[in-house]
């Protein structure tokens, strides 16, 4: 599963902290399962964004799988939206691949 998304990257270089983004690519293998979950304010017609901001990543391993959750908070303790990833944990689950020349 390939996940496009503009992540926020951040450099230090002599103390100074510059910030900047880039398109990117996160690929998950060996994905078993997954799902996602949403308030229904997210809805614009009754149809969901084709973007989400994601304000929480969390990766949970067992044994077996690795789980994978993208995060939407806004005001709530619960998330805004939610998609959970399970691979299952053989090899390389997870890279992370920036374009070329997409930093802003």
């Amino acid at each position: 599963m390939t996940i496009p998304l503009e992540r926020i990257c951040w450099e230090l270089e002599d103390s100074n902290f510059e910030t900047h983004s880039c398109l990117s690519n996160i690929s998950i293998y060996n994905v078993r399962d997954y799902f996602f979950s949403f308030n229904k304010n997210l809805l614009e017609g009754w149809n969901l964004p084709t973007k989400v901001n994601i304000s929480d990543f969390s990766l949970l391993d067992s044994d077996k799988d690795s789980i994978f959750k993208f995060s939407l908070f806004i005001k709530d303790e619960l998330p805004e939206f939610q998609m959970t990833i399970i691979a299952a944990r053989k090899g390389n689950i997870l890279t992370l691949k920036d374009e070329i020349n997409s930093f802003n």
